[in-house]
């Protein structure tokens, strides 16, 4: 017949045991699971991965260009302290008292006068957006005034936006800030 006789013993209800025959399959038969069961498993690993990991990557990249903004934000806020100290914005890094991490991006001081600065912040990887950043004293009724904007480039990989320094007190765009070949994220 090809099915082994196995005994079982079950409890009666006086507590005896009782033995009693079973038919069942062979041993080797229920042990483990089928190629097909493994290999509905894998695919379906696999689908999940594929659905899961452009996401993933995604928040990666996001990630970085908020340490870069974040980073042309700081380097804005340190070129204000340095004008506040100095008669005039930095011209290099090496000359503010910021630590940036460079692996993603690359950050440079552009032009640095006695009213504006420029920063960039360009991208070290293909997937990454490039950042810059200007700011500027004004004044305005006889006040000192500090505007900032932060720019991001409008594709990945594309060119990197030029900010143009604030021209009047108050919140980017109205304060005559704006972005050549990018959006403002400030």
């Amino acid at each position: 017949m090809g099915a082994h006789k196995i005994i079982k013993e079950t409890f009666s209800t006086r507590g005896n045991f009782v033995k009693s025959m079973q038919l069942s399959r062979p041993l080797l038969q229920t042990k483990g699971f089928t190629l097909i069961e493994l290999l509905v498993v894998i695919v379906i690993i696999g689908v999940l991965s594929a659905i899961a990991l452009p996401g993933y990557l995604n928040q990666a990249a996001k990630a970085r260009g908020s340490e870069a903004k974040s980073s042309v934000g700081t380097i804005n806020r340190s070129q204000q302290a340095y004008r506040l100290e100095k008669s005039s914005f930095a011209g290099a890094l090496t000359n503010l008292d910021v630590k940036l991490s460079g692996k993603f991006y690359s950050y440079s001081v552009g032009t640095a006068t006695a009213t504006d600065s420029s920063v960039q912040a360009v991208n070290l990887s293909t997937d990454l957006k490039s950042y810059s950043g200007a700011i500027a004293q004004i004044v305005a009724g006889g006040v000192d005034f500090f505007g900032q904007v932060v720019c991001e480039s409008t594709s990945i990989n594309g060119v990197i936006p030029t900010p143009v320094a604030p021209t009047s007190a108050g919140v980017a765009p109205a304060n005559g800030s704006s972005c050549i070949n990018g959006t403002i994220v400030n």
